[in-house]
């Protein structure tokens, strides 16, 4: 097995100053990051790079309407890689903008996540686990990333560089993982980007206010979102553009891969 590590940067301030540093300092990652996805782009749904970018444009309202210090961010991290603003936000919106064209079963990401409650751990802490199957090239562009935010809670990491937000935790005891999921829903309203919502749960002080960032978001397509807190807590929430389905650990444990579980799950499962 190949040993990966991944480059760490600090950034502090303002959420756009935040993007301005990770920009500044990630500007070759952020260009691999857009090769890597005008290349996917073109392969899995025989969309142009302007063509994708027409439609990562179309997500700017529903971003500033969900967290107008996301987009701050986004502006941060073009201004510091040289790059447009719709270009970041393709980055963040792979999956939205293949749902768009109308494009399904092409981005497989055949992740797994888990939760281990206190109960059942070694350490007696919560621990929470994924693994990030997709493609290989994005170990060029992976990084780690610690958000120290003027007001707010702070964050760790582990994004594509670009990104607002994938896998990670913040200082407030909160941790953020999650899984691929596609039904026949998917796409045909447009919503807030997943990495967007992935924000917003780091940037919860409290595990409610990180579960009202999923459950009160506006989706186009369909997820896994499972989140773990320091206080022994732990909750899956798989959504549709249209309904969502709560699941809670069983004997301190909690795991998901790329299928829909709840037994309530009322649409067609075609991940």
């Amino acid at each position: 097995m190949k040993n990966l590590s991944f480059p760490f940067f600090r950034v502090e301030g303002s959420p756009f100053d935040v993007g301005l540093q990770h920009g500044t300092l990630n500007r070759e990652r952020i260009q691999k990051s857009m090769d890597i996805y005008r290349k996917a782009f073109l392969e899995l749904g025989k969309l142009q790079w302007n063509q994708a970018l027409r439609i990562a444009k179309s997500f700017v309202p529903t971003i500033q309407e969900y967290d107008v210090e996301a987009l701050e961010e986004v502006k941060g991290i073009a201004e510091g890689a040289g790059c447009r603003i719709e270009e970041i936000i393709a980055l963040n919106s792979r999956t939205e903008i293949m749902f768009s064209a109308g494009k399904l079963s092409t981005l497989l990401d055949g992740c797994t996540t888990v939760c281990v409650l206190p109960e059942r751990s070694t350490t007696g802490n919560t621990i929470l686990a994924q693994n990030w199957d997709w493609k290989p090239s994005c170990e060029e562009s992976a990084i780690l990333l610690e958000k120290r935010m003027r007001k707010g809670v702070s964050s760790f990491n582990f994004i594509e560089a670009g990104m607002v937000a994938r896998i990670g935790m913040n200082s407030a005891g909160i941790g953020s993982a999650g899984n691929y999921l596609e039904t026949d829903k998917d796409g045909k309203t447009p919503g807030v980007p997943i990495p967007f919502i992935k924000r917003k749960i780091l940037s919860s002080r409290h595990i409610s206010q990180a579960i009202k960032a999923v459950t009160n978001s506006k989706r186009g397509s369909s997820t896994n979102y499972m989140i773990g807190y320091r206080q022994g807590f732990a909750i899956d929430i798989e959504v549709t553009p249209d309904e969502l389905y709560v699941l809670y650990p069983q004997d301190g444990l909690l795991v998901h891969t790329n299928h829909f579980l709840s037994p309530n799950f009322k649409a067609q499962d075609i991940s």
